[in-house]
């Protein structure tokens, strides 16, 4: 009776503040008390998700409630907030231009089957209409348009070698300094 009387508040206490320490502090419980409960009891780890769920639904609906007055007072931070995240024109977006030059190499039979299959396994696009199975779609691969830059490993580490200044030690630090300041004995 006990225990079920303690679930019950625990369980109140989280559809109020939906963070599983508070509620456990505020019901003098321990989390592993808590989490042993609900591995053991399905009917309890069901309420629990339950009373989470609605808590964190308080918590929006308040949340955004503050947002609407901060907007409604015209502070510009939460305008921008809502601008960003809730339409379209306003969102976050990454735009990326620039053009690859370089030497293009014409790539073997072997290595265009090789991209071709990993481009065909690499490849997830959601389209509604209905199309032909993958043994029967046209030979085709966006590699073909696409120009092929070489890249010489041994060049580059040669190139970041040669840019790298060697370390000094603190005392031939002070030493340099020393020389560049002749006052400081």
């Amino acid at each position: 009776m006990k225990k079920d009387h303690s679930r019950d508040i625990f369980l109140e206490q989280l559809r109020k503040i939906p963070i599983v320490q508070i509620a456990c502090e505020k019901t003098a419980l321990s989390r592993n008390s808590v989490y042993r409960w609900r591995k053991e009891d399905s009917a309890f780890a069901k309420a629990m998700d339950e009373a989470l769920a609605e808590g964190e639904a308080i918590i929006n609906d308040m949340s955004e409630s503050q947002l609407l007055s901060k907007i409604k007072n015209g502070e510009w931070p939460p305008i921008a907030f809502w601008l960003r995240k809730r339409h379209p024109k306003f969102k976050d977006r990454l735009e990326i231009v620039g053009s690859l030059q370089g030497p293009q190499e014409e790539l073997s039979p072997e290595q265009e089957a090789t991209v071709k299959e990993a481009l065909r396994l690499a490849t997830f696009v959601v389209d509604l209409t209905p199309k032909s199975p993958p043994e029967k779609l046209p030979d085709v691969s966006p590699i073909e348009t696409l120009p092929i830059i070489p890249l010489d490993v041994d060049d580059n580490i040669a190139n970041e070698q040669k840019h790298e200044q060697p370390q000094q030690q603190p005392a031939q630090r002070r030493s340099a300094a020393r020389a560049r300041r002749p006052d400081v004995p």
